[in-house]
């Protein structure tokens, strides 16, 4: 199980060396910091979305 985590962790530093990339060679800090907060929303949305019926609202600030 340590492995697969492992691999999902270094593929996450991949992908977002790679979007983090093309964002600045594309557009500047501008385009860098605006793709960096895409992938911050996309992080943090599954952790808001109930998982079915059963589940407890999530629990906003």
């Amino acid at each position: 199980m340590t492995g697969v985590r492992t691999a999902a962790l270094q593929l996450g530093y991949f992908v977002g060396a790679a979007i983090g990339g093309i964002a600045l060679a594309a557009g500047g800090y501008t385009s860098l910091g605006l793709a960096f907060a895409v992938l911050f929303v996309a992080g943090a949305l599954p952790h808001l979305l109930p998982r079915g019926s059963r589940s407890p609202k999530p629990s906003l600030p």
